[in-house]
């Protein structure tokens, strides 16, 4: 394995001179047109040694890749913790608390912000701690309260915060797109910068004691579209109908897209991916008859290289889990294996970081990976 300046990342040096050193034909994709475009067979795929961390955790809700090691989130044990894996130490961020300063109960999510700023989410409150680890300010946006919210992200590179939902308005909560906004902290402006596609929704009437409600549920095979801020403070959007990957500039102008390779497999729903999400029959899902090409999970953008990681849907019962390597300038490069359960979490400072739970207890365990030479 080689560190290529082409591609900024971890490369075969056989399929490196055989693949990407391209003449014009194969040029990166121009603004808002088609990306160059590989066999999909033609793809490297990468594989790496994994190092797992010797503490098990219950439910990670988020990690990041701090300069002093990862971060992560678990809300069943009321944690937020930065973990060394040359020592096996857990140390604590923050406390677990009723809301006081610095405390949480049962942590949602978090983030980094430019120069390590961590950011834990819990419901309306956004607790911020400085690199150190030390409680400096505590959040409450505004629109939280009034609308319903998605995914959010922040700019590692910035002070921006992503956000995707049902935001300013401009769309209901009924359709099938959120808008992806970033909000300015130290402002308050929420500006939306485009849409995103969730997965289809039904919506059943249920009575209760306060009259009749309505329940909503996503189709579980729907084409949904996936985002995450990109290393140079915009965006990549995995868009899940078209199968085509976007960069976005901070203003929310397209600078690349790059369409899938030829000759990506087609993967089928069987009749087993049905029954495991088909629990209510008061739903009735128009079933497709391929799995959508991008897979659970989100995307992980290395914080060096600002390739992409795109997660990439597997046949049922598959002993592999595939991800799609996109660079922002030459589209994709490469393709990533790890073991089946595994999801990547974050990448940056030379390492990317991964979870997957024991088949046995469930309980979840960390991995690490070289990501740089």
């Amino acid at each position: 394995m080689l560190w290529s300046a082409t591609t900024r990342g971890l490369i075969p040096a056989v399929a490196l001179s055989a693949v990407f050193l391209c003449s014009a034909s194969c040029a990166p994709g121009d603004p808002g047109g088609e990306g160059s475009i590989e066999r999909f067979d033609a793809l490297p795929v990468l594989t790496f040694d994994l190092e797992e961390f010797p503490h098990t955790f219950s439910m990670v809700t988020g990690a990041a890749a701090a300069r002093g090691g990862p971060i992560l989130a678990d809300r069943r044990e009321h944690l937020v913790a930065r973990l060394n894996f040359e020592s096996g130490a857990v140390d604590t961020v923050g406390r677990e608390g009723s809301g006081g300063p610095g405390e949480y109960t049962a942590p949602g999510g978090l983030f980094l912000l430019a120069g390590d700023t961590l950011v834990v989410r819990e419901d309306r409150r956004w607790i911020v701690f400085d690199p150190d680890g030390v409680h400096v300010d505590t959040w409450v946006p505004e629109w939280i309260g009034r609308v319903g919210t998605g995914t959010v992200a922040g700019s590692p590179h910035g002070a921006d915060v992503f956000v995707s939902g049902v935001l300013t308005g401009s769309i209901t909560a009924d359709t099938d797109f959120h808008e992806l906004a970033r909000w300015t902290p130290s402002t308050g402006l929420l500006e939306t910068v485009d849409s995103v596609a969730r997965a289809p929704r039904q919506y059943i009437a249920l009575p209760g004691t306060g009259g009749t409600s309505r329940f909503a549920a996503a189709h579980p095979f729907g084409a949904r579209d996936r985002w995450a801020p990109a290393g140079d403070g915009g965006l990549v959007i995995a868009r899940g109908a078209s199968s085509a990957v976007e960069f976005l500039d901070r203003t929310g102008r397209r600078v690349r897209t790059f369409p899938l390779p030829e000759g990506v497999p087609s993967i089928p729903l069987s009749a087993e991916d049905r029954a495991a999400h088909d629990h209510d029959p008061r739903f009735e899902w128009d079933w497709p008859e391929y799995k959508p090409f991008f897979g659970d999970g989100g995307i992980v953008v290395d914080l060096h290289s600002g390739v992409a990681w795109i997660p990439v849907s597997e046949a049922r019962g598959s002993a592999t889990r595939y991800y799609l390597l996109v660079d922002p300038e030459e589209g994709p490069i490469a393709r990533a294996r790890f073991p089946a359960g595994f999801t990547l979490r974050a990448m940056g400072h030379g390492f990317g970081y991964g979870v997957r739970a024991d088949e046995a207890t469930g309980l979840q365990r960390i991995f690490r990976f070289g990501s740089e030479p």
